[in-house]
């Protein structure tokens, strides 16, 4: 239908991320990145070109334009907010401004392009560069509402035999993803120590290998990219190591580094092997940059007539580019909602009974609502 009125540019592009499948693989609600209503058609009753008008007069600030916060803003936007977003960088984007360069994940960049056409439209939304606010700046625009969306950092933890992320390694030659996005030179032989499991690590691994440095990977787990498997991307992750010339090392923990040398023990044996290692680059655990929502937190809003300062995306829990988006979304379509009717369906089974005195429910009766 899009095509026949003439407005290709409202259609969102599939980027190819397989998070749709990796949703039946989990046994969740299926999910998309590009499209958050995709699943909640009929558990929340969000129509993906339909929105609510605007529930007061309220003017919103997003201080962030990555995924959740351009989604957050455009949603908004089309609700009819007053919508300024402030973000700290030349460039909006966030963290696809560093992953969509990585091999294979060009494709990306299609969350980044349609929210930015989609935006520059609405004349509602104001988006400002390179301004990084602080809550003393934040305190004095006079905005109703704040979103945080500052996204998040990763950590130089290392990983237990637990399978938990603990004690954190510092020191000169310790990397994470954000410092090599920072442009950060780095010297080989490169080890990448992967326990977040899904594409960071193996796309920055062949990214280095790339530019020219010799690279090995390092995981506990069976597989490289071991959650990939759910996005049915781990037999082409695995050939793409191969044919980049990096060495594989699985069921594998960094206990020790130190003088150009990495000490590994295994996963379950703890048999200790050593790799020559000048730059060691960890893909564990990230942390949400809340601290301005700390900061805001721990002031007084109401003389600066803010009602609310809340958390989406990255910063409230990092995950994946998907659960950064639907966060946005979800908080655009909620703002000023009657709480009532803030809740979701449910798949109840056949002929079960509530409570006393209710002998079932007929077929068409087959629903629970939840808050």
């Amino acid at each position: 239908r899009k095509i026949d009125e003439g407005r290709e540019q409202d259609i969102r592009e599939c980027i190819g991320c397989n998070i749709c499948i990796s949703s039946w693989h989990d046994s969740v609600p299926v999910r998309c990145t590009q499209n958050p209503t995709i699943g909640e058609e009929w558990r929340r009753e969000w129509h993906p070109e339909r929105i609510a008008r605007a529930g007061s007069a309220a003017s919103v600030l997003v201080v962030g334009a990555g995924p959740a916060g351009l989604e957050c803003a455009l949603s908004l936007g089309r609700r009819g907010y007053e919508v300024t977003v402030a973000e700290a960088a030349d460039e909006i984007g966030g963290r696809l401004r560093f992953e969509t360069r990585l091999p294979g994940l060009a494709g990306w960049g299609r969350v980044l392009d349609w929210r930015r056409g989609q935006l520059e439209r609405l004349a509602n939304v104001n988006i400002y560069r390179g301004n990084r606010l602080t809550a003393e700046d934040i305190l004095g625009l006079g905005n109703t509402h704040v979103v945080i969306a500052t996204g998040s950092r990763w950590a130089r933890l290392l990983y237990s035999a637990l399978e938990i992320p603990v004690g954190r390694i510092e020191g000169p030659g310790v990397f994470t993803p954000d410092d090599i996005a920072d442009g950060v030179r780095i010297e080989g032989p490169v080890v990448v120590y992967d326990f977040d499991n899904y594409y960071m690590g193996s796309a920055l691994a062949e990214h280095l290998a790339r530019l020219g440095h010799a690279v090995s990977y390092v995981t506990p787990a069976g597989h490289a990219s071991a959650w990939a498997i759910m996005s049915n991307e781990q037999p082409q992750v695995h050939r793409a190591l191969f044919a980049a010339g990096i060495a594989l090392h699985t069921l594998s923990r960094v206990t020790g580094f130190a003088g150009g040398d990495l000490t590994l023990a295994n996963q379950f044996t703890g048999a200790a092997t050593r790799l020559a290692c000048k730059s060691l680059v960890i893909v564990g655990a990230r942390f949400a940059n809340d601290f301005l929502y700390t900061a805001l937190s721990a002031r007084s809003q109401e003389p600066a007539g803010i009602q609310s300062v809340t958390r989406i995306g990255d910063a409230l829990a990092p995950g994946a580019i998907v659960h950064a988006v639907y966060s946005g979304h979800r908080y655009a379509r909620e703002l000023d909602a009657d709480p009532a009717t803030l809740t979701y369906r449910r798949d109840a089974p056949l002929g079960r009974q509530r409570g006393t005195g209710m002998p079932g429910l007929a077929a068409n009766e087959d629903l629970e609502k939840l808050p």
